[in-house]
């Protein structure tokens, strides 16, 4: 038997069910509007008759929604429904986490124990999965130096090349130079104050 619409349209309600299901003997009804696994619509059957369906099948018997005439339950695997949800879950979390794109700022002359209190800062939201945008200040007369802004920043992303890829390579754009790093997968965390620094750059 294929599918019905209404089989069909209980299937997407189904889907976005966010709360608790009620399952099995916590039901209360005397019939049930039944659906299959893949949604196909069995027919309004006895809740008795349902549950021992779904036990003959080692499934769970879940309600869908409520209806009138009867409520509408369906064939499910509880054990699979709930690992698809974590995984659901954790794939929207990993995604509002991308979304969330950490910063650092860092200067022609920025010195050597503020480069290193940046890696530090940068190591951290990269070890906790967030991109990382790279922004180099130009003041000044420093504009003259664009091109030695643009491997200074490169140079900062080799400071962390155990730690993070180059996403969008380092960009000029008027008084700043901008890159985007993300996080390597298995990368290592490294101890900051045993890493070397760029050589300094010209004075203003």
């Amino acid at each position: 038997m294929r599918p019905t619409v209404l089989g069909e349209k209980y299937n997407l309600i189904f889907s976005l069910v966010k709360k608790k299901l009620i399952l099995n003997g916590s039901i209360r009804a005397d019939k049930v509007r039944l659906l299959d696994e893949d949604g196909t619509q069995i027919g309004i059957v006895p809740l008795a008759v349902a549950l021992a369906k779904a036990k003959e099948r080692e499934l769970d018997l879940a309600l869908v929604a409520t209806h009138p005439e009867a409520p509408v339950c369906k064939l499910i695997d509880y054990g699979k429904h709930q690992y698809k949800q974590k995984k659901e879950k954790s794939r929207q979390k990993l995604k509002a986490k991308k979304a969330d794109v950490k910063g650092i700022r860092i200067g022609l002359n920025t010195g050597q124990h503020d480069i290193e209190v940046k890696l530090k800062s940068a190591r951290k939201f990269l070890g906790k999965g967030h991109p990382l945008k790279v922004q180099l200040q130009l003041k000044g007369r420093q504009m003259m130096y664009k091109s030695h802004a643009v491997e200074r920043t490169k140079e900062f992303a080799e400071l962390l090349a155990n730690d993070a890829t180059v996403d969008a390579e380092p960009r000029a754009q008027g008084y700043q130079v901008t890159m985007i790093l993300i996080p390597k997968k298995g990368g290592a965390q490294t101890d900051s104050s045993a890493t070397p620094t760029p050589d300094s750059p010209p004075t203003e």
